[in-house]
């Protein structure tokens, strides 16, 4: 239920949140809904497409069709499109070089990494293949377009645990296309790996062998993703309460299944503390990986002024500072400012919302930046990725709808991560690039909807749920 809310409200935001800054024109009400014609229409236009596919074309596609398309469309962008690392990208770039150039105190050199040591991880990866392959971003970029692949390959997987593999197909399709996933490959960031991985860890955990080497590899890829993005937490009490509410109650061997459950956090929080030991044991940083300014995040997340999005002036306040200590106080004080006005608040998280989950996605702009991409160009990428984005969201929530009833088990954990992704940036810094990480189960939703308009039910996928 919880889900079906935040589906609809995403339609809602979709058909009527406007974002200023990305329109050539004044936004009054007869251009509002003008706009709401167009992109309802280019919509409809993307769902038939969808349509047609499902219907004429599904039934031919196979895995290795849809990761053929998905690698040719990411290698041809990169090639096609010079994008430079720039701003934090820079920066973990230059670090990366430094390290794969055997300067281990790489993190303590650098202001940023120092400020934000949880990109370490991510820092010391790319060095490694700078150090492996050469000085190249373009390196980067080829193993961007393969993890990303992979991506959809594990989406895929994921989808025929609870749903038919035409269903899972469309849904890797679906992503294959989706502008967010193919531009992003051309910068360096973190999200594209630490999803592969969190992907992998989901994978394995919706497997259910009860055995302890299934436990261990689940909690070792979530470890490696969190190590990239911190957001194993949330999949970890995620897998928890699906888990203790859904799973358990049906399980014969309960005490096995708590057991290899059990093995997760104990796992998982015990590698990362052996990470974290063994880089400031090493000399590569003097303060843990592990988020050393918990306030900071939520401080700027509620800046009503900026809509909970990073600022220059939120970022100047922290940074005077020298020792993470005087940081962590300077935030907590921020943070203990902003708290004061709960009706303001409250009016906050509701434009939050609406900036995170219907505006255009930013992963096009950092894709195209010092590019010389015309604007003609990035534009009509904003308009297919908003399109394609309203029709996911449109899907699932008629397959919520009409199926609340009859979810298989395995959705339940996707809708618990979703849940607890958008709980999270109600309090958090937000960019609509961070949409990231869910699109991969929106698409799985979507693709299991998109049956329900056919003039005939999908007995296979009907089957299957049944089965599940």
């Amino acid at each position: 239920m919880c889900t079906l809310i935040i589906f609809t409200l995403i339609n809602l935001g979709n058909l009527f949140y406007y974002n200023a800054d990305y329109f050539p024109i004044p936004l009054t009400g007869l251009n509002r809904g003008i706009l709401t014609v167009g992109f309802l229409v280019l919509t409809a236009g993307w769902f038939f497409v969808m349509r047609f596919v499902w219907q004429h074309l599904a039934d031919k596609l196979t895995m290795r069709h849809i990761l053929l398309l998905a690698i040719g469309l990411r290698v041809l962008w990169i090639l096609a499109v010079d994008t430079p690392p720039v701003q934090d990208f820079s920066e973990m770039y230059q670090a990366a070089v430094q390290f794969a150039g055997g300067q281990l105190d790489f993190a303590s050199e650098s202001r940023y990494l120092s400020l934000y040591p949880y990109q370490v991880p991510f820092v010391m990866y790319q060095g490694i293949i700078i150090k492996l392959l050469g000085e190249h971003v373009l390196w980067l970029k080829l193993l961007n377009c393969i993890i990303s692949t992979v991506t959809i390959a594990l989406t895929i997987m994921i989808g025929k645990q609870f749903f038919s593999t035409k269903q899972a197909l469309m849904a890797g399709l679906m992503l294959t296309l989706y502008p967010p996933h193919i531009v992003l490959n051309s910068v360096l960031t973190n999200q594209i790996i630490a999803l592969c991985l969190f992907l992998a860890g989901i994978y394995l955990f919706l497997q259910e062998k009860d055995s302890l080497l299934n436990a261990v590899l689940c909690a070792l890829f979530l470890t490696f993703g969190n190590l990239f993005r911190p957001l194993g937490s949330i999949l970890l009490i995620a897998f928890g309460l699906y888990a203790v509410c859904i799973r358990l109650p049906v399980k014969k061997h309960k005490g096995r299944y708590l057991l290899t459950l059990l093995c997760l956090p104990v796992i998982y929080f015990s590698a990362n503390q052996l990470v974290d030991t063994a880089l400031m044991t090493s000399g590569i940083t003097a303060d843990s990986i592990q988020t050393v300014n918990p306030y900071w995040k939520f401080a700027v997340g509620l800046n009503q002024e900026s809509d909970g999005k990073w600022t220059q002036a939120d970022y100047d306040i922290v940074t005077a500072f020298d020792t993470a200590e005087e940081r962590n106080d300077a935030a907590r004080q921020l943070l203990a400012e902003r708290l004061d006005n709960p009706p303001a608040i409250s009016r906050l998280l509701v434009r939050k919302f609406l900036i995170m989950w219907s505006d255009i996605d930013t992963s096009l702009s950092w894709g195209t930046k010092q590019t010389g991409l015309p604007q003609w160009a990035i534009a009509g990428l904003s308009v297919i990725q908003k399109t394609q984005y309203m029709m996911w969201v449109f899907c699932g929530t008629v397959y919520l709808i009409k199926k609340r009833r009859q979810l298989p088990d395995g959705v339940y954990v996707l809708l618990i991560i979703i849940i607890g992704y958008v709980l999270v940036h109600e309090g958090i810094e937000i960019q609509t690039r961070y949409r990231y990480v869910l699109m991969p189960f929106f698409s799985l939703l979507a693709a299991a909807g998109l049956p329900l308009f056919t003039s005939r039910p999908h007995k296979q996928a009907d089957q299957h749920q049944e089965k599940a």
